[in-house]
């Protein structure tokens, strides 16, 4: 039962964070796929 309990308080309380980890991970990924869709573009060009 305890740890029933403590495992819903525990997901609770890095929800935040990974939201931001998760933000600051992907952040890089976002910016190298913009910039390799841009450099696509203008070998295209």
């Amino acid at each position: 039962m305890l740890v029933v309990v403590d495992q819903p308080q525990l997901q609770r309380q890095p929800s935040p964070w990974r939201r931001w980890v998760v933000r600051v991970v992907l952040q890089p990924f976002l910016w190298a796929a913009w910039v390799r869709s841009k450099v696509i573009l203008r070998e295209e060009w």
